[in-house]
């Protein structure tokens, strides 16, 4: 979901980095941001306060070699390392004819091998920042004309039209007004240099370049860069960072990604290459186009440089931090256009594209030192789309990596230490059964394929189930769908968050609803379960209840997996669907402050909500109870809150429909689960907390003691048993919100 902006960004340092392997190949890495200790005003509307941080680490000058020349007014360039940069600009380059050969054959290549799949190809190299700005160098430079785009330019531009030439737009900005295409203390293009690039990317693929990212909001203030870092007395300069993820949502991040963000390892270079990440964009404005590119540290993997432009201007954007292809991806993702960005300090070898973008991440993170499970090794290798025995499995939706931001509380002993930092989501998995038997009762699943191999099972082994006479299954021709594969289809959170969005989530496979014969339940015995259905067009003759009939065969079984792992692993597609299957109504009336009561009586109450309630009305709080109301009524009234307050229970659920970055408040009792702190955090909601207890505070931020199961009697207590709300803390919680 979109969060609102927050007026608390934080201004990157760049912390400096080595050079890095990329293929097998040195290939230097993105300097990665880190926070350093100044305020900055950007604007009149945006105050910025930046947090303390560690200071650089000291680095050595290199020796008898050094790495940076320093130019004329502060310009700093590398000049040596790895990549030997100077020699590209010897009057023998070390860029050969032959290698500018093998470059134009890849370059055909790819252009022939993609347009037959009728996919557009283009290759952008990154100028080095010698050959744009070499004026300010101050020193001997042999032949500025060896640099390889020069020369691919000058010699094979006919040969190669694929190639985005950026340099005569760089150097005639150069030469008009000094433009800062470069920061100056680093080896990579500014935000400015990064948007001339995208916008003769977007001329070449005959689309409209987004003039408005330049009015995006950004911060700015000093910065430690990588050639900064490397003077014997480190500099900073001023810099501008744009946040660009203003409709655009990353919704994938693969292995290595999701290990350096649930390891605080964003500053290690040596995991860089082999990043994967996936952005969609559904705002109105996104051009309806899919674009893979396989590029380095001038797009980056996060969201502030070429990809993070792209992924604004385009409805699906796919980055690979390679210099190679992999044409198996290219093939699954079926995109519009493919681009390849390269420094062109990498030029002087040139890539075999010959990448499997999962097995390479997988074997990486190997190499790291990362114990990896075999079955990920396994995983790597095993096609997207597997298919045996009449039974074919595939990935709908991979999984994602968010941030997680703590709860908000007033309790002094509730302390945000060891909590989660992110959530991972699981795969959403789309299964297709032929000739499938099936036993379900609620508590007990098991599923088997014609050639009676176990595809899904739960709470039933071989040894306790003895499959019936082929007389006692009931038939159902056609298509079938395992919607309510568990008990919880009797409850209004199960129902809405695990059951319901299969639904959805099947449409998304590419099956229409209407097509689908016959959807099972256990059983059908809420109103809320018939309105929805009815609203997707499901009616009653199509539903299948095994309460009384519990074994059935089906022609073809359609099963959609996922786990939300109490809504710490669910699928930020799962509360976006939901609100676009209840839209606000607009105008949807006065905004207000809601509390949302649990009726005497009813499990886990407030005991002293008679006392709350004085509280809260003088607070301006609006008191109902869902009993009773449709999801329809249910959702016009939470799309009206600004702020919501409710016991933990099913109404929380409709968080789901209220406009994101509203104020959340929980009220606990012993019975701690995170379902809502989760749910929160996917619907962009600021939440907070009021607990009985600080002794159960760690099962709200940490998944894993949240799944530890307690004895059940201390469950079903807990599950059943109503609480007292601290009255004081209530208050002050208040209080908070108002401040």
């Amino acid at each position: 979901m979109n969060q609102p902006l927050d007026n608390s960004q934080s201004v990157a340092s760049i912390e400096p980095t080595p050079a890095e392997e990329a293929s097998g190949d040195k290939h230097d890495a993105r300097p990665s941001l880190k926070v350093v200790d100044k305020k900055v005003n950007v604007d009149d509307s945006l105050d910025i306060d930046l947090a303390v941080d560690e200071p650089p680490r000291p680095v050595k000058p290199t020796k008898p070699e050094r790495l940076v020349h320093e130019g004329r007014d502060d310009w700093l360039f590398l000049v040596a390392g790895s990549n030997h940069v100077l020699d590209m600009y010897k009057r023998k380059s070390s860029f050969t004819p032959k290698r500018a050969k093998k470059w134009v054959d890849l370059l055909q290549g790819r252009s022939n091998r993609l347009a037959a799949k009728g996919i557009q190809y283009l290759h952008l190299p990154a100028p080095e920042k010698l050959t744009v700005l070499h004026k300010f160098y101050e020193g001997q430079i042999q032949n500025i004309e060896g640099s390889p785009i020069h020369q691919m330019a000058a010699k094979h531009a006919a040969a190669v039209p694929c190639m985005v030439n950026v340099l005569p737009y760089f150097e005639k900005q150069v030469n008009e007004n000094d433009t800062l295409l470069y920061w100056k203390t680093d080896t990579h293009w500014s935000f400015w240099g990064c948007f001339s690039a995208y916008q003769l990317l977007c001329a070449r693929m005959g689309v409209p370049a987004k003039t408005e990212l330049l009015n995006y909001p950004f911060s700015e203030g000093p910065v430690m860069f990588d050639l900064g870092a490397k003077l014997d007395e480190p500099i900073k300069e001023k810099a501008r960072f744009y946040q660009l993820s203003q409709n655009a949502e990353r919704v994938y991040a693969n292995n290595i990604v999701r290990y350096k963000e649930e390891n605080d390892l964003i500053n290690e270079p040596s995991l860089h290459v082999g990043s994967s990440v996936v952005y969609q964009n559904n705002h109105e404005s996104a051009i309806d186009k899919c674009v893979i590119l396989f590029g380095d540290s001038f797009s980056e993997y996060r969201d502030h440089l070429l990809t993070g432009m792209l992924a604004e201007t385009f409805r699906e954007v796919h980055f690979i931090w390679n210099a190679s292809i992999d044409y198996d991806y290219v093939e699954k993702v079926q995109p519009d256009v493919v681009i390849t960005e390269l420094a062109e300090r990498f030029m002087n070898r040139t890539p075999e594209d010959t990448l499997n973008i999962k097995r390479f991440a997988t074997e990486r993170l190997a190499d790291y030192g990362v114990d990896v499970d075999p079955v990920d090794l396994a995983e790597a290798e095993k096609p997207l789309c597997a298919e045996e025995s009449g039974v074919s499995e595939r990935v709908i939706m991979p999984p994602e990596t968010y941030h997680l931001h703590p709860p908000k509380t007033v309790q002094n002993d509730c302390v945000n230490i060891n909590n989660d930092k992110v959530m991972r989501t699981s795969p959403v998995r789309h299964l297709e059964v032929r000739d499938a038997k099936v036993f379900f009762t609620g508590d007990k699943l098991l599923v088997k394929s014609q050639d009676g191999k176990v595809v899904s099972r739960y709470g039933v082994s071989d040894a306790d189930y003895t499959a019936p006479s082929q007389s006692e299954y009931k038939t159902l021709t056609g298509t079938s769908m395992l919607l309510g594969d568990s008990m919880g289809a009797h409850c209004y959170y199960h129902w809405m968050l695990d059951l319901l969005p299969k639904l959805g989530m099947l449409e998304v496979a590419g099956t229409p609803l209407s097509s689908v014969d016959h959807f099972i339940v256990r059983e059908m015995n809420g109103s809320f379960q018939k309105q929805s259905l009815v609203r997707l067009g499901i009616d009653a003759s199509r539903v299948v209840q095994t309460k009384t009939q519990n074994h059935v065969e089906c022609d073809r079984l359609i099963m959609m997996n996922f786990d939300n792992g109490i809504n710490l692993k669910m699928n930020r597609f799962i509360p976006s669907w939901l609100k676009h299957l209840y839209p606000p109504v607009y105008p949807v009336g006065k905004r207000i402050k809601l509390y949302i009561s649990r009726p005497k009586g009813v499990r886990r109450g407030v005991a002293n909500e008679d006392q709350m309630l004085p509280i809260l009305r003088k607070a301006g709080f609006t008191i109902e109870s869902m009993e009773g109301m449709s999801i329809v009524e249910q959702s016009k009234l939470l799309a009206r809150a600004d702020v919501l307050i409710s016991p933990h229970g099913g109404a929380l659920t409709n968080m789901v429909f209220c406009q994101p970055g509203i104020k959340v408040v929980e009220l606990f009792g012993r019975h701690v689960y995170p379902f809502y702190y989760g749910l929160a955090q996917m619907c962009g909601h600021e939440y907070h907390s009021i607990m009985e207890t600080a002794e159960d505070y760690p099962r709200l931020i940490q998944y894993a003691e949240a799944m530890k199961v307690g004895s059940a009697e201390f469950q079903k207590n807990t599950r059943e048993t109503s609480f007292d709300v601290d009255l004081d803390l209530l208050q002050a919680t208040l209080d908070a919100l108002e401040a």
